[in-house]
């Protein structure tokens, strides 16, 4: 019993360490990336990619909270798991652009979706 546990969580933390190469290895997320992590059918993939635009989101949040100026203006209602589908969505529709920073293109796709009018 004690074994099948430390088993499991040493092939838990491979799995963490793994899921979490691309990160360590750029000096930025590339959109491929992201957007591989985030059709993964996987949970540590899915959970990378979630954990980085729920990360993200908070940063672009807090860098324009109360900024009349702000780049784009999320409407009532909308949150995170709004915000990811629209950052596949474009990241799926600009394959060409992929090699970029994933934090680049995310902005990209929520301006684009939601301009401050």
């Amino acid at each position: 019993m004690a074994n099948t546990r430390k088993s499991f969580l040493s092939l838990s933390v491979l799995l963490v360490a793994l899921a979490m190469y691309p990160l360590l290895t750029s000096a930025a997320l590339s959109g491929r990336i992201l957007l591989d992590q985030c059709r993964s059918s996987l949970t540590v993939p899915q959970v990378s990619c979630d954990t980085y635009l729920e990360g993200l989101l908070d940063g672009l949040f807090l860098s324009t909270a109360g900024d009349k100026g702000a780049p784009y203006c999320v409407p009532p209602g909308n949150g995170a798991a709004h915000a990811k589908k629209i950052i596949i969505k474009y990241l799926k529709k600009n394959a060409a652009e992929l090699e970029r920073p994933a934090g680049e293109l995310a902005f990209e796709a929520l301006v684009n979706a939601w301009p401050c009018h």
